[in-house]
């Protein structure tokens, strides 16, 4: 009698605790840290949510970055890359994969205005993985230093 209430009680606390296990959302992959937030930027997470940039905040592999006039932002990539997103320049970190493996990859998608790039191991040693597209273009760097511009 005692271990069949034991079982109940035991297979009624895993039917509880399974749905809260299955709704956790997953964490969002950080890509980089805000090494400088000059004038009024925004940044747009996969979730649509809107925050301004601050220095030492984390940047997430989906989130769409916008800078206005007179405004600049500097990102330190977790491979070591860094990116200066231009005045008037929206960027999204498209996908963004730093764990120093054959899998590292960075796709950047540049829909207006300026990016300089200076590339990390990404670039470095897996340079097919290394992409920055434009709406006209998509550029595979072979360099280590570039600025591309989409007006």
């Amino acid at each position: 009698m005692i271990a069949c209430r034991f079982l109940v009680v035991l297979a009624t606390a895993l039917c509880l605790a399974a749905p809260a296990q299955a709704q956790t959302p997953p964490q969002p992959r950080i890509a980089g840290k805000i090494e400088l937030a000059e004038g009024i930027a925004q940044i747009e997470g996969k979730d649509k949510r809107s925050r301004r940039p601050a220095v030492g905040d984390n940047v997430f592999e989906g989130d769409s970055i916008a800078t206005s006039r007179q405004s600049e932002l500097h990102l330190n990539m977790a491979d070591g890359a860094s990116l200066i997103v231009r005045e008037n320049s929206r960027i999204r970190i498209t996908e963004y994969v730093a764990d120093g493996g054959d899998k590292d990859r960075s796709l950047i998608d540049l829909t207006r205005g300026a990016l300089r790039s200076i590339t990390g191991w990404i670039g470095q040693y897996n340079r097919s993985n290394y992409r920055v597209r434009t709406p006209l273009v998509t550029i595979g760097v072979r360099g280590t230093d570039h600025e591309p511009t989409h007006l």
